[in-house]
């Protein structure tokens, strides 16, 4: 299984998902956007130089993601959604 690796910016109100554990090694060579709305999340994909998806950016990232995993952020799977749901 994948760890995952998450940090939030609350003034920025974004979130990124680190697919590839950051780091100097991390290299992004593409990004591409996933999904874009103005009332919602803006998505971006950073892919690495073999087209592995590296990591995840969410911009507004507190009107779609559960509120204990931006106060709570860090690696997954070691962390459990608190309400029994699946992160």
């Amino acid at each position: 299984m994948i760890g995952l690796t998450l940090r939030y910016d609350p003034e920025a109100d974004a979130a990124y998902i680190y697919v590839v554990p950051p780091g100097p090694s991390r290299s992004v060579a593409r990004t591409s956007v996933a999904n874009i709305r103005m009332d919602m999340a803006g998505i971006t994909v950073d892919f690495n130089e073999e087209g592995v998806i590296a990591g995840l950016e969410i911009l507004g990232a507190s009107k779609v993601l559960p509120r204990d995993v931006l106060t709570d952020p860090g690696e997954w799977p070691s962390r459990r959604p608190a309400s029994g749901g699946v992160y």
